[in-house]
């Protein structure tokens, strides 16, 4: 396996995120309510989305710093 594949995949994940919200996003009318509602529960779901993207990203360095240390 290499180092940096687990490191891309995350970012290929991330990268698709980003453009079915912005396309979420783009389909939305902001000025009515219920759009409102469902554009703020979007971006809550990115967000939730990228904060367990950087949680495995920093998983992964730990590991791969400890592996690293031990050698």
């Amino acid at each position: 396996m290499h180092i940096s594949s687990p490191m891309g995949q995350l970012t290929n994940d991330i990268h698709q995120a980003k453009q079915a919200y912005q396309n979420q996003m783009a389909a939305m009318n902001i000025n009515e309510p219920e759009h409102m509602l469902k554009s703020q529960f979007t971006m809550n779901q990115y967000s939730a989305f990228l904060d367990l993207k950087s949680i495995e990203m920093k998983m992964i360095n730990d590991i791969i710093n400890r592996i690293l240390s031990r050698i």
